[in-house]
């Protein structure tokens, strides 16, 4: 899987701002000669995703690729990720949501998330793992998984080592 993360790599994300304006342009860093135009226009995230997937496209060695094999890829946005968390925010301010890691679990996608203050709503051990190898803690975690198995629920519902001493 291949993320466009050129908003974030080049780019710098808005402070958080509630005065309901909450769709603010991505402000660039500094200029890159791969992706500004020659007059130092501003870049579209429409345009910084479309010339990423281009480039990827072109990468793909035609020649080599065999039927069937996995040659698929998938491109997001960041800064709608980021969008909509601050069109959450500003709607429902007093519910905190918690992201489906199955959605997606690439691990910029849920650094992002995570650096937002949102929670994470697991459904497997593997999802879980994910998160606390993040470094994040479990209070941020919801298991909602509705076919829990015993084994993992004690695993996960059992208190760490080092908090039963």
């Amino acid at each position: 899987m291949v993320m466009a993360t050129v908003a974030l790599e080049q780019y710098a994300l808005p402070t958080i701002n509630y005065d309901r304006s909450y769709h603010t342009i991505l402000k660039a860093k500094q200029q890159y000669a791969d992706h500004a135009p020659a007059n130092n226009a501003v870049i579209t995230p429409k345009q910084l995703i479309g010339e990423a997937l281009r480039r990827r496209v072109e990468s793909i060695d035609t020649e080599s690729c065999g039927a069937g094999e996995e040659d698929t890829f998938f491109v997001a946005d960041l800064g709608e990720v980021y969008r909509q968390h601050m069109r959450w925010k500003l709607n429902l301010p007093r519910v905190k949501p918690f992201y489906a890691v199955k959605c997606n679990p690439d691990p910029r996608v849920i650094e992002l998330l995570a650096a937002l203050g949102t929670g994470f709503d697991c459904a497997s051990k593997w999802e879980i793992d994910q998160i606390l190898n993040m470094g994040l803690a479990p209070e941020r975690i919801i298991y909602a998984q509705p076919c829990k198995t015993n084994s993992l629920q004690s695993s996960t519902l059992a208190p760490s080592s080092s908090s039963a001493s």
